[in-house]
């Protein structure tokens, strides 16, 4: 839904206006399939619980930081 001073970001608005919804249910949110917060296309976008969406970013993260080569062993 819409954050405390009543702005709603613009992914949300944009999946909310695809969807045929006016806002999103409580405890849900929506999520960049591609992880660029600025590739707001709808088919870019897919409502997650808020716990899947911390678990999604949180798998993410670690699955980036062990893959991630360390700074001078690409000689």
């Amino acid at each position: 839904g819409p954050k405390s001073d009543g702005y709603a970001r613009e992914h949300i608005v944009v999946y909310c206006a695809t969807n045929g919804i006016t806002e999103l249910p409580e405890g849900m949110e929506v999520h960049h399939l591609d992880m660029d917060k600025a590739n707001n296309d709808p088919d870019n976008l897919v409502m997650l619980t808020t716990r899947d969406h911390a678990l999604l970013h949180g798998w993410v993260n670690r699955t980036i930081s062990a893959t991630t080569i360390p700074k001078g062993s690409r000689d």
